[in-house]
Order: structure tokens, then sequence, then C-alpha cells
């Protein structure tokens, strides 16, 4: 098995987050200025699965056929809000180059030349 491993800053599911409106941040701008975005590739497991009722009466969650692909999901413990926050240096294998001729300089899309 190949793994493609790159960079999110110059992934195409990643973007400098800006952290406005975060209730659980209270200096926003400090937290964008380090330099940390979010991945939108990574999903909450919410969005990504549904209950089931079995024959016995119990419930069990299961994964939509939708996201039968999927590898990676972040949780919170109320499923309310949940983001994967990395740094633009971070290696994953589910990236995928932004654009053939666009890279990232410190979060912001930049047209190489």
């Amino acid at each position: 098995m190949k793994f493609n491993v790159g960079n999110c800053g110059l992934c195409r599911h990643w973007e400098l987050h800006d952290y406005q409106g975060c209730y659980m941040l209270t200096d926003a701008q400090e937290i964008s200025n380090l330099g940390i975005g979010v991945c939108h590739r990574v999903k909450p497991i919410w969005e990504c699965t549904k209950y089931v009722i079995l024959p016995d009466g119990t419930a069990k969650r299961v994964l939509l056929a939708s996201e039968s692909n999927s590898s990676a999901f972040v949780e919170d413990g109320e499923e309310y809000h949940a983001a994967l926050l990395t740094r633009e240096t971070f290696g994953c294998v589910l990236f995928e180059m932004a654009i053939e001729n666009v890279a990232r300089v410190g979060g912001v899309k930049c047209q190489m030349t």
C-alpha cells in the first residue's frame, strides 16, 4: 500500500483557522498567529454514522455507506463541535495537493510563478 504524505500547508483540505466566534478560545488572534489551521477532510463522527435498532431493541452506531472510505474522524463529548487542528507543517496520509500551481505561505494561498 502506498501513502501520499504531504504537509497541511499545501493540502486542499486545510486552511488557516480565523477562530472568529469560537467559544473555546479567549485570545483568538493570538492562536491564529501561531499558524494553527483546521483540516476539513476529517469530519465529526456524528456526521458519518447513524444509529440502527437491532432485533433485540438495542441501538448500534454504524458507518454511513458514503463514508466507507473514510479513515479518520474527530469527536467531542456532546456532539456539538469537533475539528482536527494542525500547523501547516503537519504531515498526513489524507493529503491532496491544493491546486497544481498554488501554495500556501503562512496559511495564505499564494499564486506560484
